[in-house]
């Protein structure tokens, strides 16, 4: 919101209650409830220095993560120090969606030349994630968000979940109940459509000096008959 203003100009519109600047007391408190979310702890200390490169594509996923990954207790994570430019041109790649190969190829190359066996890139406001791990080969590949979907189960097991929601799972993905969980697949669109209205209702409560629109384009490719 500050792009293109002088430090005058954001000093006075930070005076009219236009902007407020968020310091790093949010991230903490981020961190500190992400902490509550740690599926095995006793996993990280075994295999702490588990190799790890992770790229934001030039987003704002480098304020956070590798923090967070430190904090977890991994050691031996790599940054695609290229890729943590901040830059809306991400000079460095063709499309910034983290689950396209082509988005990857840095990360990927600095994994081979570490012997890192995980790939981790957010896509620019970090909301997506695109994950490369070493098959029975040893070569990395990419996973698609149902694979990675499929492979959270047996987390949500683990974890002692009753249920396990999300909105992208195939067919097949379901044999991975086995009577030990109930999964919901809910939809893509399905799923996603409703946080548009929690969030109107949170940024228009939160910040009254805003003006917020919502969109009413209807973008599910889905149709039911």
């Amino acid at each position: 919101c500050c792009k293109g203003l002088s430090n005058a100009e954001i000093a006075e519109r930070k005076g009219l209650g236009f902007i407020e600047m968020v310091g790093e007391e949010l991230d903490d408190a981020y961190l500190k409830d992400l902490a509550t979310l740690h599926v095995s702890p006793e996993s990280v200390k075994r295999h702490h220095d588990l190799g790890i490169v992770y790229t934001p594509l030039h987003g704002c996923g480098v304020k956070i993560v590798p923090r967070a990954l430190k904090e977890m207790g991994f050691t031996n994570v790599h940054l695609v120090e290229e890729q943590c430019v901040n830059t809306g041109e991400f000079p460095t790649v063709q499309s910034p969606n983290p689950e396209e190969p082509t988005a990857l190829k840095m990360a990927v190359d600095l994994a081979e030349k570490v012997g890192a066996e995980i790939v981790c890139a957010s896509d620019p406001d970090a909301d997506r994630c695109g994950i490369a791990v070493r098959d029975e080969n040893n070569k990395l590949v990419l996973l698609n968000g149902n694979q990675m979907n499929c492979i959270l189960i047996g987390d949500a097991k683990a974890a002692g979940a009753d249920i396990y929601l999300t909105g992208d799972l195939k067919y097949h993905d379901f044999q991975a109940a086995e009577d030990d969980i109930i999964l919901a697949d809910v939809g893509h669109f399905e799923s996603e459509q409703f946080a548009k209205d929690v969030l109107f209702n949170i940024i228009s409560e939160k910040f009254t000096n805003f003006a917020c629109r919502k969109s009413e384009k209807d973008i599910g490719y889905v149709y039911y008959i």
